[in-house]
């Protein structure tokens, strides 16, 4: 199960019960190079359930051997999304690796997510197709690299590769609306909206375990830069240690 470590008012009880339905397992951590701050929570469905006007947060300090001690809990991908809508807006979720070594989920100062100041962190980004019907999650980098390939498919589509693990990816909603189309070795599944037609991820040949995701549908806000790469699709075999990402699967 993924971990989502909480320094604030998600280990309240009362907050639990009222955001997941339960009371969540977890273990005592700590967030290492990071400063405790304060802020003003104006949403008063949020004020009601912490009984709190004021939440702690959290941004990248200078001291790497800063302290920020909670706990790490165990949740379901429901459960992220539950705690992503009581967070209000001055928060943004990074995965971080936690003083124990354990990976984790924990609500970052979202002006330092967005700028990629939050460190070496990776952020959240949200993306889908045209019509809303697909929507995603992607961790990645804030910076990203992404590659422009001329295969005969890639070409006619106009697709950025942005390639991570099948954990990075989480698929929010339209599962239903997807459409599948395979050809030549039938190993890649291009995944197309069936109302709108855009692929806005797809399952790649290069990466059959990972994702591939059309930088191009990703959501304004959270991509501090791009670095476009040329791939020669066109000769795949040849080319496929040069693809970004080839080294993450």
């Amino acid at each position: 199960m993924p971990l989502l470590f909480s320094y604030g008012t998600l280990q309240q009880e009362d907050v639990q019960l009222a955001t997941f339905g339960r009371r969540l397992k977890g273990a005592r951590d700590a967030l290492l190079g990071f400063d405790h701050a304060q802020v003003l929570i104006e949403d008063p469905e949020v004020v009601a359930t912490s009984g709190k006007t004021h939440h702690p947060i959290v941004r990248r300090g200078a001291d790497p051997a800063s302290r920020v001690d909670g706990t790490a809990f165990e949740v379901t991908d429901a459960e992220i999304r539950a705690a992503d809508a009581y967070e209000v807006s001055a928060y943004a979720r990074i995965a971080v690796t936690l003083a124990s070594g354990a990976q984790a989920w924990v609500y970052v100062e979202a002006r330092q997510a967005r700028t990629g100041e939050a460190g070496a962190g990776l952020v959240v980004h949200a993306g889908g197709c045209h019509c809303g019907q697909v929507r995603f999650e992607v961790t990645a980098p804030a910076r990203i690299e992404v590659a422009d390939c001329n295969c005969s498919i890639c070409a006619k589509s106009g697709f950025l590769h942005l390639i991570v693990p099948k954990s990075r990816f989480r698929l929010l909603s339209g599962a239903d609306s997807l459409t599948n189309y395979q050809f030549n070795t039938g190993t890649a599944r291009h995944l197309f909206c069936k109302v709108c037609g855009v692929k806005s991820f797809y399952v790649p040949r290069s990466h059959p375990d990972g994702y591939s995701v059309n930088a191009r549908c990703l959501d304004a806000g959270t991509v501090r830069a791009m670095a476009t790469q040329p791939f020669n699709g066109q000769e795949w075999e040849a080319n496929l240690r040069h693809l970004p990402g080839a080294d993450d699967s």
